[in-house]
């Protein structure tokens, strides 16, 4: 796996921390996989409303300058109360966010919010599926842990774009990384 790493201060996830993480422009996207540990540095604490917040891990975008119009995406965070990553959906739709209220997996597991797709203790491989279904006019994102149960979220799109670009992590939206964090990721 590849290691990608946030300085302190940052936003961008680097690889070995020092290369930016160049996007990839392809035409007809329509699976992408990610593997992806979390080290134990990626434990963090935010104060407020900020600590919810969905870092980015990776996506695909169909639009060539911006991430918030039309983008599939999966985001993580990390909980304080439970010690654990917290992986969702972040797409956006026509420049919005639509925001999930009962994956499946949270309606699996009693007490976890709804927007919450997986979760994993730091160092545990999980695996991050998107597939994009032209003809249905769907993104569908299945997470699970290496070998083990999926949960696949649904989200529609309206877009006919075909060509995209790979997108990889990034940290926080209005808060910088606390500190240094490392991601190790491969992505097919």
């Amino acid at each position: 796996m590849t290691k990608y790493t946030v300085s302190k201060g940052g936003h961008a996830f680097k690889i070995g921390g020092i290369l930016p993480a160049v996007p990839v422009v392809r035409k007809g996207i329509e699976r992408v996989e990610w593997r992806v540990k979390f080290a134990p540095n990626c434990a963090y604490s935010l104060t407020g409303v900020d600590q919810g917040d969905w870092n980015k891990g990776g996506g695909v975008s169909f639009d060539l300058l911006t991430n918030h119009q039309d983008a599939a995406m999966w985001g993580w965070r990390y909980n304080p109360l439970t010690g654990l990553i917290e992986l969702t959906a972040y797409c956006h739709i026509d420049g919005k966010r639509p925001f999930l209220k009962g994956s499946s997996y949270s309606q699996s597991h009693p007490g976890v919010s709804g927007e919450v797709c997986l979760e994993v203790e730091p160092e545990m491989e999980a695996v991050v599926t998107l597939l994009i279904g032209r003809k249905e006019k769907r993104y569908d994102l299945y997470f699970g842990l290496a070998g083990g149960k999926q949960y696949k979220v649904g989200i529609p799109y309206t877009h006919s774009k075909t060509i995209g670009r790979i997108i990889g992590p990034w940290f926080g939206g209005n808060n910088p990384a606390p500190h240094r964090m490392d991601i190790f990721l491969d992505r097919k």
